[in-house]
């Protein structure tokens, strides 16, 4: 189990707010977290 800070994954939440998860839900957070953020190319 892991500990996931939701204000980290969904922007509407403006206060830490923890949960604990599955690892597999935590990857899958994470994952997709690091797909949305552009990738700047120079």
């Amino acid at each position: 189990m892991t500990i996931i800070n939701l204000r980290d994954f969904y922007y509407w939440y403006t206060q830490n707010e923890y949960i604990e998860v599955t690892d597999d839900v935590a990857e899958t957070l994470r994952a997709r977290s690091f797909r949305e953020i552009p990738l700047i190319k120079m």
